[in-house]
């Protein structure tokens, strides 16, 4: 994975930059835990002040543009960033599945109920 600074506005009023970067990569777009880490690194600042807001890959080429925003603190980020930013990025599994996996019983029960009702 390449990344590749095309351009960074600073805001003032906002507590942050813009950052468009050009990521280059192998096979599979990158994760964003993965392209957040590299910016990071890229520009020297800590990865919990950078948020990912778009990763747009180009079809048919191993490349993506890359949008985000660096915040100077995590208040400023707290305040300003939406929460669906926030959230992004691959979920823990043992999380979620564990009510995925108590709902589908219940739910092939409440089928079969209604079956034997109807008939």
């Amino acid at each position: 994975m390449n990344l590749t600074i095309l351009f960074q506005e600073p805001s003032k009023t906002l507590s942050r930059k813009a950052v468009v970067a050009d990521l280059t990569f192998s096979k599979v777009v990158p994760p964003r835990p993965k392209v957040r880490q590299a910016l990071a690194t890229h520009l020297k600042v800590q990865p919990e002040l950078v948020v990912i807001e778009r990763i747009r890959p180009v079809y048919g080429a191993e490349k993506a543009t890359v949008t985000a925003y660096v915040y100077d603190d995590a208040k400023s980020l707290s305040e300003l960033t939406p929460a669906h930013l926030l959230t992004r990025g691959p979920k823990k599994k043992g999380a979620e599945e564990a009510p995925a996996a108590e709902q589908k019983p219940a739910e092939v029960k409440d089928e079969q109920e209604a079956k034997e009702d109807d008939a």
